[in-house]
Parts: C-alpha cells; sequence; structure tokens
C-alpha cells in the first residue's frame, strides 16, 4: 500500500490514530482503515488473533452533523485497541468516502506503529448486519447533512466533533455499540 506523503506526514505526527483511506488493492477503489499504535500493543495483538469490529454513530450537533466510526480490536489476555474517527457529511469527498465504505463487502485495517512500519493487516467483521449498519448510517448521516443546509446552520466540523465526544465519550461509544463483551 502506497501512502500519499500527506496522509503518511499526518499519521508520523500522530500518536495514535484511526484514518479511513481510500486505495486501490487491485480489486478496484476500497477504503482502509490506516491504523497507528505503539509496536507492543500490535504486536500482543497480532500475537493472540485478534479480531476487529466497527461499530457507526450518527449525530446531528449544534455545530452541524458528525459520522463517528468505532473500530475496536481485541485480542486475549485483556489486550485491546479502540478508538474512533471522524466524517462530515456535509463534505462531498467524506461522504464520498462514507458511501465507498458501505458498498464494501470486507473490510481491511492496516496496523502500523510508531515508525510507520505496517505490523499487521486485520480483517474486520464485516458480515451482512456491519454492512447494513454503515448503509444505514449514509443514509442517516445524507438526512441530517441536508437539514443542517436546509436549515442554515452554521456549520463548523471541528467544533461538531468536540460536541459529539463531549456527549458520547470513547467508552460510552464501545458500550452501546459493541453490547456483547467479546470483539
Amino acid at each position: 500500500m502506497q501512502i500519499s506523503p500527506e496522509i503518511k506526514e499526518y499519521l508520523e505526527t500522530a500518536g495514535f490514530a484511526i484514518l479511513p483511506v481510500r486505495f486501490d488493492l487491485g480489486r478496484g477503489e476500497e477504503v482502509v482503515l490506516l491504523v497507528k499504535a505503539t509496536r507492543d500493543i500490535l504486536a500482543q495483538l497480532k500475537k493472540t488473533g485478534a479480531k476487529a469490529r466497527t461499530g457507526w454513530q450518527v449525530r446531528q450537533t449544534a455545530h452541524g452533523p458528525v459520522v463517528c466510526l468505532l473500530l475496536g480490536i481485541t485480542g486475549g489476555e485483556g489486550c485491546e485497541l479502540l478508538g474512533e474517527s471522524y466524517l462530515d457529511p456535509v463534505d462531498d469527498s467524506d461522504f464520498e468516502l462514507l458511501t465507498l465504505l458501505s458498498n464494501q463487502k470486507a473490510l481491511k485495517a492496516a496496523l502500523y506503529d510508531e515508525e510507520m512500519e505496517l505490523v499487521w493487516a486485520v480483517d474486520a467483521l464485516w458480515n451482512d448486519l456491519a454492512q447494513l449498519a454503515a448503509e444505514q448510517a449514509v443514509d442517516r448521516a445524507e438526512e441530517l447533512a441536508q437539514r443542517a443546509v436546509q436549515e442554515g446552520l452554521e456549520l463548523d466540523f471541528a467544533r461538531a466533533c468536540e460536541a459529539f465526544g463531549s456527549e458520547m465519550p470513547l467508552e460510552r461509544m464501545r458500550e452501546v455499540l459493541f453490547t456483547d463483551t467479546e470483539i
């Protein structure tokens, strides 16, 4: 996978990140989740044969709509990686990315360490139910984006993400989206 210089620079400066990015891996364009974490955590997850799962939250805030993609990767011995990525459904490129993602038959996460070395690639659980949840997220995001524009809402995606994070902290999202104890 060839990562663009801009994305690589962003990931190099981030301590931890989950970033959905378009790639053509030989089967046409698809979205891959680029994940940056510490080598220790990634090695432990790989060693335990960790499983990855996604979940979605779509919310309207006072500053505009937000789509949040939650990624949880859990292995044995209590090893877990949990994080989110935000998409702006009013932004055409984010909405296209979201739509592309919802139409995929599979979802890969490429896990990179602090040195931007690929440690592991894992397939996320992406069955019919997961794909349906993604499709519903797209529908809801489109509805909220249209409403925000029609109502003349003063859109500020950064502030919308902050409001979303205050309203729905990561651990609360985990409880809501991953109701069973095992990912």
